[in-house]
């Protein structure tokens, strides 16, 4: 700011300089105006008329010694006379009384009244006698009359050539001296003109350090007037917004995806007062669709600024919405990892309980069933106990599920695959159906599609067939809730992996079942603890397989188990 000031006040100086200089520039040339108007004088002024009258006195002198007629001489006379009253009536009549004596004028007035009586009498020759004699008594004064008027003259000249030098001189100076203040304007402008150069040039700079400060920011930025025109915006909120955000329709796009957001900024255009208006403040997050279609959580900053803004009132808004998207997301994945840290803790707890009760019931679930299958054989030997051996059968099957259920805990634990073994493929559904579908009156319908023949995989028999069992009846528990009992199975072998489909004719899973439907011990609709997708999962992974599902467009879900393809040497 002080050197803007100082250049301020030498500009005031240099300009006031050369306005003087312009206006001596003026005096001069009105002084050597004057001194040439004075020069500037008829041809028949005092002096000259002096000279004329003197010359005419010696044309009629010599006219009457050479006898010439009166006539002649009064003409000539009449010259004579007109040049006196010429003198007479001359305008610088006063200034040649300045430069001649009285005596001088008084002379030549007498002179020429008496020559004027002379040439009146001149008709007769005593007038013209006398005439002559008066000439010649009058020639000395008029020579020395026109000696007097020739110095004058000369004299005159001289000043009319001094004046004229002086004036020359005058207009010279009041050249030189425009010339001088033109040349300093001249410059003033070349300076004026740089440093406006350099001036535009640094804000041309600031401006586009500034753009390239926006451009590198990764909110977005947006300035608006009272009467909702956009000022400005950042090529992040083309981005976010798309054209709306340059063109003015901010509050249009704004209600489509956070009508708080264009609330708040219609309170603003509106001239509402809005909170902490003296200093900026954040709001609470907001959805905002952006072009995509997708919706980003954004975080709004206003800020009120007061400054001239073209056609508006002194006071604007700066708009600052920052994608917190990532940070939202980061939120989110943060709890579902603290969910599942709660799971996994909450599976720990489960597995140090469970690890306690399955030693501690094993052995008493073995003996239990060595004494139903010894209560068996006492009735077989006994007629008439068919009622009892009925209950003996469904308790040993209790008891089988309750080892099962002993054995599926046990499984949830490391797995060794060094050694999984193999088996046949058809072999291990046929066991499965056998397992399944005891007990059951009338068996269960069930759809087998195998269209290759002696497909073997890597896993033994029990692991196998662990899969397939517990598919099969998820299978057909949801095909008998939805009163179409049966399941269908799809074996197909490509690309080193045998494919084993389990479709059911349910309603499917639900999305609520199928957010945890791998997870230990989650709660499903048929009741269970919620072990047995999830060990099938780990013996799946274990074997270098997959377990997955989707729902069928027909109606049903379907459960894909995949398992590596055993080599050809090893299945001899």
């Amino acid at each position: 700011m002080q050197r803007a000031k100082g250049f301020d006040r030498w500009t005031i100086a240099f300009v006031l300089s050369m306005l003087v200089l312009i206006v001596v520039a003026a005096l001069l040339g009105m002084f050597g105006y004057r001194d040439l108007r004075d020069l500037e004088r008829p041809q028949d002024d005092a002096g000259w008329t002096i000279f004329q009258m003197g010359f005419e006195h010696q044309r009629l002198l010599l006219a009457a010694e050479t006898g010439a007629s009166v006539a002649e001489l009064r003409l000539r006379g009449d010259l004579y006379l007109s040049r006196v009253f010429l003198l007479r009536d001359a305008p610088m009549l006063d200034h040649v009384r300045e430069d001649m004596n009285e005596q001088s004028l008084v002379q030549l007035f007498e002179s020429a009244q008496h020559t004027d009586q002379l040439i009146s009498a001149a008709g007769t020759p005593e007038g013209r006698q006398r005439l002559l004699e008066e000439l010649r008594k009058d020639a000395k004064p008029v020579r020395e009359l026109m000696i007097d008027m020739s110095n004058l003259n000369r004299r005159l000249q001289t000043e009319d050539r001094t004046r004229r030098t002086q004036s020359l001189l005058f207009y010279l100076a009041a050249l030189e001296t425009l010339m001088l203040a033109l040349l300093g304007l001249g410059v003033l402008v070349l300076r004026t003109t740089s440093k406006l150069k350099d001036a535009n040039l640094a804000v041309a700079e600031q401006l586009e350090t500034q753009e390239a400060i926006l451009r590198s920011v990764d909110d977005v930025i947006i300035g608006l007037c009272p009467c909702g025109e956009v000022l400005y915006s950042n090529p992040r909120a083309l981005e976010l917004l798309g054209p709306s955000a340059k063109s003015g329709s901010v509050l249009a796009i704004a209600g489509q995806g956070a009508t708080e957001l264009a609330a708040e900024v219609r309170s603003f255009v509106d001239a509402a007062p809005l909170p902490d208006r003296d200093r900026s403040f954040a709001s609470r997050k907001v959805t905002v669709a952006g072009l995509d279609g997708t919706h980003h959580y954004v975080m709004r900053k206003y800020r009120e600024l007061s400054a001239k803004k073209r056609h508006c009132s002194d006071t604007s808004l700066i708009i600052s919405i920052s994608d917190v998207t990532a940070a939202e997301e980061a939120n989110q994945r943060r709890d579902d990892y603290d969910a599942r840290i709660g799971e996994m803790s909450r599976l720990l707890a489960y597995a140090a309980i469970s690890g306690g009760i399955v030693h501690e019931i094993s052995q008493p679930l073995a003996a239990i069933r060595n004494y139903v299958y010894a209560l068996k054989v006492s009735l077989n030997l006994r007629p008439d106990t068919e009622e009892q051996r009925a209950v003996a059968d469904h308790l040993g099957v209790e008891v089988d599920r309750a080892i099962e259920v002993v054995r599926n805990v046990r499984r949830m634990g490391p797995q060794d695959p060094q050694d999984p073994g193999i088996c046949d493929i058809r072999e291990a559904i046929d066991h499965s159906m056998r397992l399944v579908t005891l007990g059951r009156n009338p068996p269960p319908p069930i759809e087998i599609d195998q269209r290759q023949d002696d497909i073997w995989v890597k896993g033994s028999l029990p692991l196998i067939g662990q899969v397939i069992v517990n598919l099969l009846k998820n299978a057909l528990s949801a095909s008998a809730a939805a009163d179409r009992p049966g399941a269908r199975v799809t074996v197909t072998a490509a690309d080193g992996f045998a494919r084993i489909d389990v479709a059911d004719y349910g309603s499917g899973v639900s999305d609520d079942a199928a957010k945890t439907i791998f997870t230990p011990f989650s709660k499903s609709a048929r009741g269970g603890m919620g072990l047995g997708l999830a060990i099938c999962q780990r013996i799946a992974s274990t074997l270098g397989g997959s377990l997955s599902w989707k729902n069928s467009e027909a109606g049903g879900a379907v459960f894909t188990f995949t398992v590596p393809l055993e080599e050809e040497d090893k299945k001899q």
